[in-house]
């Protein structure tokens, strides 16, 4: 039996990663609906890679065609 069903998630871990998952770190990018706290949702599935690419683009300095993409209104 793998590693991964031996052990279980502890209660309040997800809280405690939330931060990381919103920030890049050497070069990565978490996307998908099992970061967001509406788990197995598509519409937090579409979110998230909405961000994951606003956020490269940011990094990249590609600011103005995030804004065209970004759900939220830029500043």
């Amino acid at each position: 039996m793998s590693v991964f069903y031996e052990k279980k998630p502890h209660p309040g871990q997800h809280k405690l990663y939330i931060p990381s998952y919103f920030q890049m770190d050497h070069d990565l990018v978490f996307v998908g609906e099992h970061i967001d706290i509406k788990h197995t949702w598509i519409s937090a599935a579409l979110e998230s890679a909405i961000r994951g690419v606003v956020m490269i683009l940011v990094e990249n300095g590609h600011v103005k065609v995030s804004c065209k993409l970004e759900l939220f209104k830029c500043v």
